[in-house]
């Protein structure tokens, strides 16, 4: 259960005034700039296409 004054609830109706800005600030640009970096996982993203990207490497998982 996420509490009314918790940093997750930056944005609903308990938010306080300047808690959006905040949401923006801490959260929402830091996260938005790690995916549109030039080596983040949208690198490869245009308009009309994409360019040939490098996949990144993932741990093999087994469901066992």
């Amino acid at each position: 259960m996420i509490r009314p004054r918790s940093p997750l609830n930056r944005t609903g109706p308990g938010a306080a005034p300047s808690d959006p800005a905040l949401w923006h600030q801490n959260h929402l640009w830091p996260t938005m700039g790690t995916l549109r970096s030039p080596d983040g996982p949208f690198a490869g993203c245009k308009p009309g296409g994409h360019r040939p990207k490098e996949r990144p490497w993932a741990e093999r998982y087994d469901d066992r």
